[in-house]
């Protein structure tokens, strides 16, 4: 991954194993657009009460000419949060790269 990439983690502690699994999913997001300068990955977790909290995974991307942001929670597990942030993140990265490259049509304003 050539890509400068940041996991914050907040009320949780994630296994090494997983925390590879989160880059490897950053890293292959270059497929999408590949001038990201900047991924930043925040998970955290249902905090001290875990019974009441939702896990929740913040994505940030910075691309030249826009930053982009994917929220996304799941009450029950990290998971389907980290799996829906990225499918999320994917989408977005694959219209910013059809906006820049003009694949778009804009509807001229009367």
């Amino acid at each position: 991954m050539t890509i400068s990439f940041e996991l914050r983690q907040k009320d949780l502690a994630l296994p090494p194993a997983m925390a590879e699994g989160i880059r490897n999913r950053a890293g292959k997001l270059e497929r999408f657009h590949p001038k990201i300068r900047r991924c930043v990955v925040s998970v955290q977790g249902p905090g001290p009460h875990h019974r009441q909290g939702a896990c929740s995974v913040r994505i940030e991307l910075h691309v030249p000419g826009a930053g982009l942001v994917v929220r996304k929670q799941d009450p029950a597990a990290l998971e389907p949060a980290l799996t829906a942030a990225f499918d999320a993140m994917s989408r977005r990265l694959e219209d910013q790269v059809r906006r820049a490259r003009g694949f778009v049509k804009r509807h001229d304003v009367p």
